[in-house]
């Protein structure tokens, strides 16, 4: 089936649109122009999988009794634009997967969404390769418990405002920047994150990204952070002088082919290597940097005084100086 016109259809009755179109994918032409939806109150995978779509008109949907839109818009993969401007979705609870795999969507303004009572977001964005503009300015998170792999693979967003984020329920992150590979600079001072417990492979890959502000994050809770900034080749410095890791278990990788990194901050970080099954394996650069005042660290990074001497004298990207009460700053020699 090519083309379906259902402008006709009396739908003000319908509850229930789930999976309505679900798996057209040869379906190219929708027409929905007088589609009454305002009795509607699920919407997931409603178009999912309508991978031949190149537009789709929906502005006029009516959303206010709509609770659940995940997967909603999944894989529709020729979608180059879309307006919800006028989308109600004060009800809505879930929006997980709503654009994953909207590859040609290019750009998305979302300012209008009134997220309050939204708990998932994981994967919303995943796989959106070319949206190069996303206006999440409104947004509220304050009930969101998951957002792992939320803008995993949008790798032509130049920037990224999350400084409205409210992250306190948040339990997981993983992969939720993976593969930003043109966002230069990531301001995350807001994210407290307490309830926080998995970040694997966050930054993963975010192989443009020379500026990353995490001052503020709360990882009290964390076990696991297996990757976080691999492949953060243009990372120069990483400050995580805040961390508190005792509850950390998993470790590996975390800063592996970081190859321009010159510092990193451990000051006040605190972590349990009895809890960790393997040392950080990483390959660091003569000119790496670590210091901190928890000599659990130097095991965790395999650090001894053999390999590394105390520099501290050195040290000026955290204007750390001997002063501080620095345990060690170790330079490979």
């Amino acid at each position: 089936m090519i083309e379906i016109d259902l402008s006709n259809f009396d739908s003000s009755q319908v509850n229930n649109m789930n999976n309505m179109f679900y798996g057209c994918s040869k379906l190219s032409s929708l027409n929905l122009s007088n589609f009454n939806t305002s009795s509607v109150t699920s919407m997931e995978y409603m178009f999912s999988g309508c991978s031949e779509l190149t537009s789709l008109d929906i502005s006029y949907f009516s959303t206010s009794n709509v609770n659940k839109m995940g997967y909603m818009l999944n894989d529709c993969s020729k979608l180059s634009s879309l307006n919800l401007s006028n989308f109600d979705t004060s009800s809505v609870t879930s929006v997980e997967y709503m654009f994953s795999g909207c590859k040609e969507l290019i750009s998305l303004d979302l300012s209008n969404f009134d997220t309050s009572q939204v708990n998932y977001m994981n994967y919303m964005f995943n796989g959106c390769s070319k949206l190069n503009s996303l206006n999440l300015s409104n947004f509220n998170t304050s009930s969101v418990t998951t957002m792992s792999s939320m803008f995993c693979g949008c790798k032509e967003l130049t920037s990224l405002d999350l400084l409205n984020f409210n992250t306190l329920k948040v339990k997981t992150m993983n992969y939720m920047l993976n593969g930003f590979s043109k966002l230069n600079s990531l301001d995350l001072s807001n994210f407290v994150a307490s309830s926080l417990t998995e970040m694997e492979r966050m930054f993963y890959g975010c192989s443009n990204l020379n500026s990353l502000n995490l001052s503020n994050f709360n990882t009290s809770s964390v076990t696991t952070m297996k990757e976080m900034f691999s492949s953060c080749i243009k990372l120069i410095s990483l400050d995580l002088s805040n961390f508190n890791a005792l509850k950390l278990k998993t470790i590996d990788c975390i800063i592996d082919n970081c190859n321009n990194l010159e510092n990193i901050n451990l000051k006040n970080a605190m972590i349990n290597p009895n809890l960790i099954s393997s040392q950080i394996c990483s390959t660091f650069q003569p000119k790496l940097s670590i210091c901190s005042e928890n000599e659990n660290w130097s095991k965790m990074f395999n650090l001894s005084d053999k390999q590394y001497v105390n520099c501290i004298n050195n040290i000026t990207f955290f204007n750390i100086n001997e002063n501080e009460h620095i345990l060690k700053c170790y330079k490979k020699i």
